[in-house]
């Protein structure tokens, strides 16, 4: 089972971020795996990022209000790997790719 933390718990911090910018998370004082998750003030889920030994490493997607996926690329020691980002509107038409 994938443990799943809300972006708000307290026991979630960043100690360091890489080179680019992007948090290293530990939860507990220990490098996290699993999902870091994040909602609008409405409670409808805002982002999910994947983590593993505190770098994003997996999917990180983004999402409108209403639910529907809004970006999403994946991610390789906090890297966008190339070709894997989209973008939708808020009616789920795909509105962007990237492409080489």
């Amino acid at each position: 089972m994938t443990l799943k933390i809300n972006y708000n718990d307290s026991n979630l911090t960043i100690p360091r971020l890489d080179g680019g910018g992007i948090p290293i998370y530990d939860y507990n004082g220990t490098p996290f795996t699993g999902i870091v998750f994040e909602n609008y003030d409405t409670g409808a889920l805002f982002k999910e990022e994947e983590y593993d030994k505190g770098y994003q490493e997996g999917w990180v997607r983004y999402y409108h209000k209403n639910g529907k996926k809004s970006e999403e690329y994946k991610a390789h020691n906090n890297n966008v790997i190339p070709n894997t980002h989209k973008e939708w509107d808020e009616n789920g038409n795909l509105i962007w790719e990237s492409k080489s």
